[in-house]
């Protein structure tokens, strides 16, 4: 029972993959800021539509993108390049992430050094956290 309410508080609407879920995990976990999950970014000034990330620190305009063998298709490839380097050109960071760096437990040294990097970027772009 103890472990159905644990369970049911960390249920969030909007992973679209098993490995967004642990990757949503992963960062809560890590005691990082919950993730704005499937985030619509757009253009400070113009208010154009630039992408749609998996997870994102608005905030600390700050991306993360799970990248599946799915992304090894040239056209998905090449379209992954040009979203980073459009939220690039806007002043956002994007951490890709594959299914070695991402384990919801963090028991594996490549998710450690995930969390590593993206707790770097947000401590950089402002984001203080909390006490114990």
């Amino acid at each position: 029972m103890r472990k159905a309410r644990e369970a049911l508080g960390l249920v969030r609407y909007g992973p679209l993959s098993r490995r967004e879920s642990y990757l949503h995990l992963m960062v809560l976990r890590a005691g990082l800021p919950e993730l704005s999950l499937n985030f619509d970014v757009y253009h400070p000034t113009t208010g154009a539509w630039i992408a749609m990330v998996d997870g994102a620190h608005p905030e600390f305009r700050t991306a993360i993108e799970y990248e599946s063998l799915l992304h090894l298709d040239p056209a998905k490839f090449r379209r992954d390049i040009r979203k980073q380097q459009e939220l690039a050109a806007i002043g956002w960071e994007t951490h890709r992430l594959t299914s070695d760096d991402v384990d919801p437990q963090l028991r594996t040294p490549a998710s450690r050094a995930a969390v590593a990097r993206i707790r770097a970027t947000l401590l950089a772009r402002g984001w203080h956290p909390p006490r114990e």
